[in-house]
């Protein structure tokens, strides 16, 4: 599950991001994981952090040497966050339960229980009192809140199992994405479509109902009181959070939509579909930019102020000038032997841009600028 952008810092200095600047020089270290599927990334200010689907997640440091792994979960870890200096697993099977981590040490602070089918997001955040929290959405159809504020810090091998402190109910089939912004919750789901909900009155506060088909990503807008969905339907859709009414169609697309941002500065909203474009788009819902040039489905994105890192089912990862809406690099091409090459993930921070992928087996490929 890609950040969302109240998590993410830009990385320019002054006005020009060192990615995009025409002479920038990087190297890659390839690195091959253990396990055939990487179900999970993400790149922290110290770490690499990648899940699979066998029950280990393990610690890189960013420059790709493993430093440790976490053991708990007995079942393929399918959900994963890393915010507030907490990282957050859902499992899946037999094991749905959530783990909260401290990264550093390697030590579980807290098992999430309620969940009864696989975890499909998660997040660390804090509500309107400051409050850390570990919302989830789950196959089971439901979101589950804990609250963090008593979780066991020294890392005990004997913790005492958290049961939810808030349980959200309406949904019919599995909750696919989920953000929060103080005391507000968006769910997405299979069912088509995406709900409100408070952490204040314990209740749902919409039922944003729109999309004609599974709803793959929700994100809030918080600057603008929003939420913003992609779907199977080829759309994506703004909503209004505090009536619940549908204020933009974001129409263009011509297949799945699969992944939905926000800039950093809340400026630009970026769009990823199976037709191999990005879009980008003011909050509004008015095009700025159509970015072509990839030849398969976008398989992951993330983006920041000044550009967007996105990667296709045909072994490609390219780097775009978001402002301009330019093509600026290829970070990866490799030619595709077998329908079972793709890659899966990316994600960036500060001067390391992470790719994972699968070709007869798992890599990460980590690309470092040089300064």
């Amino acid at each position: 599950m890609p950040s969302p952008p109240h998590d993410r810092l830009n990385d320019s200095i002054g006005s020009i991001d060192p990615w995009l600047a025409p002479k920038t020089k990087f190297h890659t270290v390839t690195v091959r994981s253990e396990h055939s599927i990487i179900t999970c990334l993400q790149v922290t200010q110290d770490y690499i952090i990648a899940a699979c689907e066998t029950p280990e997640i393990t610690v890189y440091s960013k420059t790709g040497v493993v430093i440790r792994r976490l053991d708990g979960h007995s079942d393929g870890v399918w959900a994963m966050h890393f915010a507030h200096n907490l990282l957050a697993t859902g499992g899946s099977g037999k094991d749905s339960d959530v783990r909260v981590w401290k990264v550093e040490t390697g030590r579980c602070v807290a098992v999430l229980k309620g969940n009864k089918k696989t975890v499909r997001c998660v997040r660390v955040a804090r509500d309107g009192r400051g409050k850390l929290i570990v919302v989830s959405g789950a196959r089971d159809n439901t979101v589950r809140v804990w609250d963090l504020s008593t979780a066991d810090s020294s890392g005990s091998s004997n913790l005492e199992p958290k049961l939810p402190s808030a349980t959200f109910r309406g949904h019919k089939d599995t909750v696919r994405c989920l953000d929060s912004y103080e005391n507000t919750i968006v769910s997405g789901s299979y069912d088509g479509t995406v709900r409100v909900w408070s952490l204040d009155t314990r209740s749902c506060l919409h039922v944003l109902d729109g999309h004609s088909d599974r709803v793959f990503a929700a994100i809030i807008d918080p600057q603008r009181k929003r939420c913003i969905s992609a779907s199977r339907d080829t759309t994506a859709r703004i909503w209004s959070l505090e009536t619940g009414q549908c204020l933009h169609i974001l129409k263009g697309h011509t297949s799945i939509v699969y992944m939905v941002e926000l800039t950093p500065d809340y400026s630009h909203i970026v769009t990823g579909s199976s037709d191999g474009t990005l879009r980008v788009w003011d909050p509004s819902g008015a095009l700025v930019h159509t970015l072509s040039g990839h030849k398969s489905p976008v398989s992951a994105m993330q983006v920041d102020n000044d550009k967007i890192v996105s990667s296709a089912t045909n072994m490609t990862v390219k780097l775009w000038d978001l402002q301009k809406g330019e093509f600026i690099r290829n970070l990866v091409s490799f030619p595709t032997f077998s329908s079972s090459e793709s890659v899966w993930h990316v994600d960036f921070n500060g001067n390391v841009i992470v790719v994972a992928y699968s070709r007869e087996g798992a890599f990460l490929d980590v690309i470092e600028r040089v300064p």
